[in-house]
């Protein structure tokens, strides 16, 4: 099983991020705890002859073994007592049937040490470590910092990280994600998804604002994305009239931002009602606007934006495939 937080605190490294657990020594795949069951080399007393009670019912009985008074003076045979204490009675005297269970009990001894070697005592797991200060991120709760949720780029305490590494995949329904102002650091996805991120802008009845932005960063700048699945995200805004609009799903703006290995799958944006012309809108797929990007094994499938005419759209995308 894993190691405990108060292990894992033991193993740490200097100025590293524990990264996880891996099977193979290139930390290419992540070791799987639950695809083998543990089992101890030598079994219990009690495990065994459960084994041979199953394996030989007509050599052996169940009772529920009483201790003695200690004044009370026995006179059956106590050689085997043990047995008796484990909740078992043998049945029988005769040498062959004795033979056949000493010869049953041997085998199970060495079925149970072979299939230790085979399954436990060879295997060898990989501990992966990743320069800086990381938070790993295993529940959309595990972004929570100073009473918001989001990739705020700090700790719960407030302190600056170097970055995200995501250890699962996340849904994140029913969240609401706050947006940063900035972010340099970088996300390691190790492959996992992120589903159901919603953003959605709304004015308020007496809202004096004159211009809304929203994505998951205001801006990204020398940010890393990596080796992370995005599905099902949606962009909904829903301003009054008159009220100018930047939207994307990532950032309003990006500066050589580098995404590696990054597949975005049933992205919804939609503009709203106020998307109608009186205010200038400016909306993205990813970006609003974008210099710089790196962008290898970047790919979107089933992206949809909904906006009017006079909308301003940025389909970095549709430039990347």
């Amino acid at each position: 099983q894993p190691l405990t937080s108060a292990a894992e605190a033991l193993i740490a490294k200097p100025g590293m991020t524990f990264d996880g657990y891996y099977a193979n020594p290139e930390l290419t795949i992540p070791f799987t705890f639950g695809d083998f069951e543990f089992q101890e080399p030598i079994l219990s007393k009690e495990e065994i002859y459960a084994q041979l009670f199953e394996l030989f019912p007509d050599y052996f009985e169940e009772i529920e073994y009483e201790e003695p008074e200690e004044d009370e003076e026995t006179e059956y045979d106590t050689s085997d007592l043990f047995i008796n204490k484990l909740g078992y009675a043998l049945t029988t005297e005769d040498e062959t049937a004795l033979a056949e269970i000493r010869a049953a009990k041997d085998a199970i001894y060495e079925e149970t040490i072979d299939y230790y070697l085979e399954n436990a005592g060879n295997r060898t797991i990989y501990l992966k470590y990743t320069d800086g200060r990381y938070i790993q991120i295993s529940r959309a709760s595990d972004l929570k910092a100073l009473g918001k949720t989001g990739f705020l780029g700090i700790d719960k305490t407030g302190n600056e990280i170097d970055g995200y590494i995501i250890t699962k995949d996340i849904d994140f329904a029913g969240e609401s994600l706050a947006m940063p102002e900035s972010f340099s650091g970088k996300i390691v996805g190790n492959g996992y998804t992120l589903k159901n991120i919603r953003l959605k802008s709304k004015s308020k009845k007496m809202d004096q604002d004159t211009h809304k932005d929203l994505a998951l960063f205001y801006e990204l700048n020398g940010a890393e994305i990596e080796n992370i699945n995005f599905e099902d995200a949606v962009v909904e805004l829903d301003v009054k009239s008159g009220i100018s609009v930047d939207a994307a799903f990532l950032a309003i703006k990006s500066t050589d931002t580098t995404l590696s290995n990054v597949k975005f799958t049933n992205l919804t944006i939609t503009s709203g009602k106020g998307d109608d012309g009186q205010a200038l809108y400016q909306l993205g797929d990813l970006f609003v606007e974008e210099s710089g990007t790196k962008a290898d094994g970047v790919s979107g499938e089933n992206i949809e934006i909904t906006a009017s005419d006079a909308a301003l759209i940025n389909r970095f995308l549709d430039v990347t495939q």
